[in-house]
């Protein structure tokens, strides 16, 4: 029944700190509980009585810091009799047993939990009734049952380990009865539940905190020498290079799982994309369901000012048709963390593949990871919104009023219109209102100087109907928020601002930063083979499957379009082939004549012939 699982569940904090989350599940399993019999009423004492039942067979913690583990401790002890108005509360029960003092990482690996005998299946219960008695006991009677308690553990111990493992804290023996499988086999030992905000160290950390000159060298020769041991020990598979203090944490807490058990964790977003946690990303692919991320970036959910991520894995082989969910949080303050909350694209595990972990991963294509996702190359994004905004300066204009036909010295700006962008190239050219007093002080979109005056960029309508509208821009054209610009990061090298950074950051904005990787990679393609691309019959193919509507086309539709990386010199012929079509709108004008249409046409079609070609070997060699 419910009930019945809700008072076997086996949950464990493996860096409780100072309590926080166990605090957090003991008031979660109270009121679950609670709610299964709304219509009673929850008296002090009813409470009491609860609330240490949970304690006894619900929690457990472990943290290597013993001031910590005290003040855990104690804010049991307060939940416990927080709700007693008289001075005649219970007694506060002893939980060494349960909230305790050890390396949670340095002992050895308790996967697959003990596997006793009869006569061993009655020391385990033995210990748990003892430890039972000691959650109570006061006086003689506690400092009795503590000895009995050290010599059945060691007893279980001379067999649970007979090599004597590895020192540290030895999760099997420690908590015993979470660890004996079930008497019949049927099911093996663990923990229902883990969940952490483990300690974040890096590698090269330097105890800044410290004042003292000396004790910092101790300190940081001390995790020099720890590094070195968990390295040396072999418990973990997952430690990379300049790996930080939480990968072995996300690894032990998969090892404390039983089969099928699940694992919250609170970690710093650079395990997204940071290379040292190569390999950690790549064991939670493989070996557990992934069954939600939180993107937590740009809400700050600490004041150490770290960005953070929540993992959410289960234990458990993943199915081929299995999608996690991905979510962005964003907001000011922790308490936003639930009022704006953007779902992600998915897809199934297995074929969504390392990209998954990072908010802005592309979802796998026809060739999976053969491609490059357009959002990669190109900082992607609609463009002005010219007409006054609403914030300060209601009604002032209109977006008429800041264009003309023909330049001047107040409309300076050459300037397009959504309506105005065709296949290839333009229908129609205005002039924009610039450096005036409300132009562009007063848009209510003005959007930012270097996505307009890039040295190249493409410019897509939104409204194309069936067939996507695509055109090249070399001459500083300002578009407005009815069309799509796609300016290749490296033309924005060096310019930072909000827009750009909730796509992408410098490392020296993030540890998670990639913008440097998306500058190196736009490089190595030429706008113009991006074009030919993004207007062939492929690339019409390819959104109708995923565009959200028939009519628009959205940025987000268009980022993860797959370019296929081929070098610049094979790139030169689409670009020679772009360059023609170009020419004839150029000699001819919109509309192009009959015979020179046909001529567009047919260099059309060998555009779509050469990348239905380009694209379908690239998916043979992927496949391959």
């Amino acid at each position: 029944t419910v009930l019945d699982a809700l008072k076997t569940v086996k949950v464990c904090d493996p860096a409780c700190g100072s309590g926080a989350y166990l605090l957090g599940m003991l008031h979660e399993l109270l009121e679950l509980r609670t709610c299964l019999f709304a219509t009673r009423g929850l008296d002090p004492l009813t409470a009491y009585q609860r609330k240490l039942e949970i304690i006894q067979n619900n929690l457990y913690g472990v943290d290597i810091d013993p001031f910590a583990v005290n003040i855990a401790r104690l804010r049991l002890w307060l939940s416990l009799i927080v709700d007693y108005e008289d001075g005649n509360p219970p007694p506060l029960p002893n939980l060494d047993f349960k909230i305790e003092v050890g390396d949670s990482l340095a002992g050895p690996d308790p996967s697959g939990g003990l596997q006793p005998d009869l006569f061993r299946y009655r020391q385990i219960e033995d210990y748990f009734r003892l430890k039972a008695d000691y959650l109570m006991a006061h006086g003689s009677e506690k400092v009795t049952l503590r000895q009995r308690i050290e010599t059945l553990r060691a007893e279980i111990a001379t067999w649970a380990r007979p090599d004597d493992g590895e020192g540290g804290f030895d999760w099997a023996v420690e908590f015993a009865e979470v660890f004996a499988s079930s008497a019949n086999g049927s099911q093996e030992g663990g923990f229902d539940i883990i969940l952490a905000n483990p300690p974040y160290v890096r590698a090269d950390a330097q105890y800044r905190h410290i004042a003292d000159e000396e004790e910092r060298q101790e300190a940081i020769a001390r995790w020099r020498e720890y590094r070195q041991a968990l390295k040396k020990s072999k418990i973990y598979h997952t430690l990379y290079e300049k790996w930080d203090l939480y990968i072995p944490f996300l690894e032990r807490a998969y090892q404390l799982l039983r089969p099928g058990g699940q694992m919250v964790f609170i970690i710093p977003d650079a395990y997204n994309a940071a290379k040292y946690a190569r390999k950690s990303r790549q064991f939670f692919l493989e070996n557990t369901v992934i069954a939600r991320l939180d993107f937590c970036s740009e809400i700050p959910l600490f004041r150490a000012g770290v960005s953070n991520t929540i993992l959410h894995f289960v234990r458990a082989r993943p199915k081929e048709e299995h999608e996690p969910l991905r979510f962005r949080r964003r907001g000011e303050r922790p308490d936003d963390f639930e009022g704006n909350v953007e779902p992600l694209p998915t897809a199934p595990q297995r074929r969504f593949g390392p990209a998954l972990f990072r908010a802005d991963g592309q979802r796998p294509v026809e060739a999976g990871e053969a491609f490059v996702p357009l959002e990669r190359i190109c900082y992607i994004s609609v463009g002005m919104v010219i007409h006054a905004d609403e914030r300060g300066h209601k009604g002032e204009f209109e977006t008429e009023d800041v264009l003309v036909d023909a330049p001047d010295d107040t409309h300076p700006k050459r300037f397009v219109l959504g309506k105005d962008v065709s296949k290839w190239t333009l229908r129609n050219i205005r002039y924009l209102e610039w450096d005036t007093v409300r132009a562009p002080a007063h848009f209510r979109r003005p959007t930012f100087p270097e996505m307009h005056e890039a040295k190249e960029k493409l410019i897509a309508v939104r409204t194309p109907g069936a067939v996507p509208k695509v055109i090249y821009d070399d001459d500083h054209l300002h578009f407005d928020a009815s069309s799509v610009g796609f300016v290749p990061w490296h033309y924005l090298e060096g310019v930072v601002n909000r827009s750009i950074s909730k796509t992408a950051r410098y490392r020296w904005q993030s540890p998670a930063g990639d913008r440097e990787e998306r500058e190196a990679i736009s490089r190595r393609f030429h706008p113009k083979y991006l074009l030919a691309v993004m207007n062939s019959a492929f690339a019409r193919r390819w959104l109708a499957r995923r565009r959200r509507s028939k009519i628009h086309i959205y940025p987000n539709d268009w980022k993860q379009l797959p370019i296929a990386p081929i070098s610049l010199e094979e790139q030169e012929e689409f670009v020679r082939l772009v360059d023609t079509i170009l020419a004839e709108f150029e000699r001819h004008g919109y509309p192009l004549p009959p015979q020179a249409a046909a001529r567009v046409a047919e260099l059309e079609q060998e555009i779509d012939e050469r990348v239905n070609d380009l694209y379908n070997e690239l998916v043979k060699d992927d496949e391959r």
